[in-house]
């Protein structure tokens, strides 16, 4: 049994804490399947003594034992403290598979938010692969800390945090499950962000894994932009991350083709290096608008790509 069947079959149940099911809200603070068929799940509201919260609780153990069949069930509550999630749009940059792009589309994405006027942040949620600092050209120091919070790193006025700006070097990320989520949490809780962000973009990680559904129970809001290339290989991968965040209850708000093609600098004539079509594909199969191609970047297509994303931040604002 995966999380995304447990979390798609508990949370038709209604949370007692806040009166809507358990797919809406956010209050799955934890939930670890272990191999022995047992499952622990953490809830961030206190436990109460009434006849509302019995039920859900009476409810909730039969669906996990005669329903979904688990051996053994931990239930555990936690009184609400200071960590609460920021206010914001938030955005999740989604791809399926590496190579596609997606952290600089997130980068990309960013810009063009900051040159609407908006305040934007970066979460680098590619725990195992984090590169937006590294592309960012965000020099690592050590993190400063106010009122038990990390200050986020800020380049060109964007705010930005991820896993590679806390380790020395280049140091890989050995980490199970349960711990990305933890760190994740952490990425929105722990960091003193500005109370005024407009806009968190979370560059994912590739796949549908633990990430991604760290992700749902923490923000079930969050929007998902899906990123592809040209290739078929390439859009049936992102296909399958978009069709996951829609099991999931996320919006999908576009698809991005990305590399879509090289533009010669004499003759202006586009080349389609990867093939043609990835991204419209993408599309139809997600039942969304393909948001823009994406040239190829060269040193002189700036302003051409600064253009296009502009565009997207048009058609995605607010």
């Amino acid at each position: 049994m995966t999380k995304a069947e447990v979390i798609q079959v508990i949370g038709a149940i209604n949370d007692p804490s806040t009166q809507k099911p358990l797919s809406e809200s956010g209050t799955i603070s934890e939930l670890i399947v272990s191999d022995d068929n047992k499952i622990h799940i953490t809830f961030g509201f206190e436990r109460a003594q009434n006849q509302q919260f019995v039920a859900f609780q009476r409810e909730l153990i039969r669906v996990l034992k005669n329903d979904l069949k688990f051996d053994g069930v931990k239930i555990d509550y936690k009184e609400p403290d200071e960590k609460v999630m920021p206010d914001g749009r938030f955005i999740a940059v989604a791809s399926g598979k590496g190579g596609v792009g997606k952290s600089t589309t997130t980068i990309e994405l960013a810009y063009a938010f900051a040159r609407a006027g908006k305040k934007v942040a970066i979460i680098d949620a590619d725990v195992y692969g984090s590169s937006v600092a590294q592309i960012m050209g965000i020099t690592k120091n050590p993190p400063q800390a106010i009122n038990r919070k990390i200050l986020p790193f800020i380049k060109d006025g964007i705010q930005v945090m991820g896993c590679d700006l806390l380790l020395a070097g280049n140091d890989p990320v050995l980490w199970r499950g349960p711990m990305l989520g933890k760190m994740i949490q952490q990425f929105f809780t722990d960091v003193a962000w500005d109370r005024d962000i407009d806009v968190f973009l979370l560059d994912m990680p590739p796949g549908t894994g633990d990430v991604a559904l760290d992700v749902q129970m923490m923000i079930p809001q969050c929007e998902m932009l899906i990123v592809t290339t040209p290739q078929k290989d390439a859009a049936y991968i992102a296909n399958k991350a978009g069709l996951a965040a829609l099991n999931l209850g996320h919006q999908i708000i576009g698809a991005v083709e990305n590399m879509s093609y090289l533009t010669c600098a004499h003759c202006g004539e586009r080349t389609y290096l990867f093939g043609q079509d990835g991204g419209q594909a993408v599309a139809d199969q997600l039942q969304t608008e393909l948001l823009a191609q994406v040239p190829m970047k060269t040193a002189n297509n700036k302003e051409e790509i600064d253009a296009t994303f502009d565009e997207i931040v048009k058609k995605i604002s607010f």
